[in-house]
């Protein structure tokens, strides 16, 4: 890659991740951005899920809810999600408040991704990651819901394929209404285009006795 092509996409990437830090500065000074579903749902799944893979386990069975309830099988906790990792680097709070954050950073650069996969320059990609990344949607998930924002940040990398589709459905779509429009008109050239010569009754009847028969020869030929 040369360096005029490089300079540009270095320049994207380091804003989207200086947007993302300034967004989470807090949380280096002891302050967590939770509210609701995060507090009393998420953050002690996870925890669970971190004390669990820290002893060597899978975690089966949760019995801190109730009577207990299956764990390994709940979509929200994500238990062999591989973003998993980063929750045993550091202790909690700070290792979900990172999670988060990495997460915030992976919606960022793959809207960049996306954008530039449907013919973007590098500037409308970069503004178009900062809009979905710091929408209200993704920041207010951020802050609530974590589980949604978990998914929701790999939406734009998983619809990467779908502007190569596009394109490629509309090059098909092109090459038919071309054969369509040229078969048309060879149609109508075939329907418009006027017989040669009339024929006349004499020459009809002498093919008709050259073949064989005439229609007189057909019972159900009507008489003349």
């Amino acid at each position: 890659m040369d360096e005029g092509r490089s300079r540009p996409r270095t320049v994207a990437i380091a804003l989207l991740v200086a947007a993302v830090a300034v967004l989470c500065a807090p949380m280096l000074f002891d302050q967590s951005l939770w509210l609701k579903d995060i507090v009393r749902f998420t953050y002690p799944q996870k925890f669970y899920l971190r004390e669990r893979l820290l002893a060597g386990e899978l975690p089966l069975w949760w019995a801190n809810e109730g009577l207990g309830r299956p764990f390994f099988s709940l979509v929200q906790p994500g238990v062999l999600y591989p973003g998993n990792f980063m929750l045993l680097l550091l202790p909690m709070p700070l290792a979900y408040d990172d999670f988060s954050a990495a997460h915030l950073l992976v919606a960022a650069l793959g809207m960049r991704a996306w954008l530039l996969r449907s013919e973007c320059d590098e500037t409308e990609a970069m503004l178009g990651a900062l809009v979905f990344a710091f929408s209200g949607y993704m920041v207010s998930l951020f802050g609530n819901n974590g589980v949604y924002l978990f998914g929701a940040a790999w939406t734009p990398r998983c619809s990467l394929p779908l502007p190569m589709f596009q394109r490629i459905g509309a090059l098909r779509s092109d090459r038919f209404c071309t054969w369509a429009s040229s078969s048309r008109s060879a149609s109508r050239r075939v329907i418009r285009k006027p017989c040669s010569s009339p024929v006349s009754r004499s020459q009809l009847k002498r093919s008709v006795d050259r073949a064989g028969g005439s229609p007189r020869s057909d019972p159900s030929a009507p008489p003349r």
